[in-house]
């Protein structure tokens, strides 16, 4: 799972929400409505296919999209509900985002700049996003801060952990370290996403050439979920790293076995073998 991607699930509000007027909806949208508060999107979908077209019908569509990480599929419905004049902030945060997982800074920007409640978390996300993409690392920082310090047990705990990357990113490695371990000690926070951040944290590890603590870093990812990819990753290039090929070369033969179509993977055996 990608750090954008795990954003959407975060910060998203409930599609059900987003620009609809319930009142206004008939039984069609009604039923899809239904589907979508339940977290049945596809069934939703299935169910929109079958509705009159509405501008409520197309800007649902979008946002289900959204919800599904599709920004391919969504973004055409959510461009044309705004196109039809949807212009309420949920609809352009979402097709803001949906604009930077195309790396389409320029759309993103002129969408966030019409959200009016700049306050809001989503918002906040979605602009330190954007801020990160035009290294405006500061500036990212500040937003996290912000969402950390009014929300600090649900949408301020995985800011923490996206702070906690940039933080790798700008070099400054122990507070790195130290706010994954914070975010890794969150309450209720699902084996999946524990996983990933204890892999970010190794990740880090090795770049400081703590390569003990990130090979047993990975290997607690591996124990809690042992299908997981970016912890053998990091294995692998720790065991390159410090020579061990054979290691290293295991390591990357797991990966191709979970991820066949993995091409880091394939390229780091064929260079592997090419030195020989």
């Amino acid at each position: 799972m990608s750090t954008r991607t795990a954003r959407c699930s975060l910060i998203a509000t409930t599609v059900a929400t987003l620009c609809l007027s319930v009142a206004a909806q008939d039984e069609c949208l009604r039923e899809a409505e239904t589907s979508v508060s339940a977290g049945n999107y596809w069934e939703a979908l299935k169910t929109l296919d079958g509705c009159d077209t509405s501008v409520v019908r197309t800007a649902m569509k979008g946002l289900i999209y959204y919800r599904l990480y599709l920004p391919d599929s969504a973004q055409p419905y959510l461009r044309a509900a705004y196109e039809a004049g949807q212009r309420d902030d949920e609809l352009l945060i979402s097709l803001s985002e949906a604009a930077l997982w195309k790396a389409d800074r320029q759309t993103a920007s002129s969408l966030l700049a019409q959200v009016g409640d700049k306050n809001a978390k989503a918002y906040k996300f979605v602009r330190a996003s954007l801020a990160e993409m035009e290294h405006a690392f500061d500036t990212a920082l500040t937003l996290y801060d912000q969402i950390i310090a009014t929300d600090p047990n649900n949408h301020g705990a995985y800011a923490v952990f996206l702070k906690a990357q940039l933080l790798s990113w700008m070099s400054r490695f122990d507070e790195s370290i130290a706010l994954y371990a914070a975010f890794v000690n969150s309450p209720k926070l699902p084996a999946k996403i524990r996983a990933d951040a204890m892999t970010k944290r190794a990740e880090v590890m090795s770049w400081m050439n703590r390569f003990k603590q990130a090979l047993s870093e990975a290997d607690a990812v591996l124990k809690l979920s042992p299908k997981h990819i970016e912890a053998r990753r990091v294995k692998a290039t720790v065991y390159e790293w410090k020579g061990n090929v054979p290691r290293a070369k295991q390591m990357y033969q797991e990966i191709l076995k979970l991820a066949p179509d993995d091409k880091e993977a394939m390229n780091r055996l064929a260079s592997i073998d090419a030195q020989k």
